[in-house]
């Protein structure tokens, strides 16, 4: 039912939402909570969900078990394979500064040519030894 409910914005991984049911039978996702309505929601509460960074949807009361297999997860295949618990940063300035567009146009180029030269030489230096 969470995946067929309407939704009027953008979901972000990482936060918590709140299914509930029109009169007419057709649940939406709410960002705020029956107690952020003061405990009267204007319509049937049905459960609260977090959506996670795989973009599936873990009910709140099954929260700390998935924490704990994703914690096992972690143990049995270390770091590379952590889940992140939190919406992930990605710096794309060099040392606090904004990438100038510039940067981008005038970086030297690979020709695919070059490339497969140098394929082709290291596989014909490997076949010779």
């Amino acid at each position: 039912m969470i995946t067929k409910a309407s939704c009027n914005f953008v979901k972000k991984p990482g936060k918590i939402y709140h299914l509930y049911k029109k009169p007419n039978g057709k649940p939406y996702m709410g960002m705020l909570s029956p107690e952020e309505w003061g405990g009267t929601p204007p319509d049937e509460f049905l459960g609260s969900y977090k959506l996670e960074y795989d973009m599936t949807f873990t009910p709140v009361e099954k929260l700390e078990k998935r924490r704990a297999e994703m914690s096992r997860v972690e143990e049995l295949f270390g770091e590379r394979h952590k889940v992140p618990d939190h919406e992930p940063h990605i710096d794309i300035t060099r040392h606090g500064e904004r990438p100038d567009v510039k940067d981008f146009i005038n970086r030297p180029r690979i020709e695919h040519s070059s490339v497969q030269e140098k394929m082709e030489a290291a596989a014909s230096s490997s076949s010779v030894s």
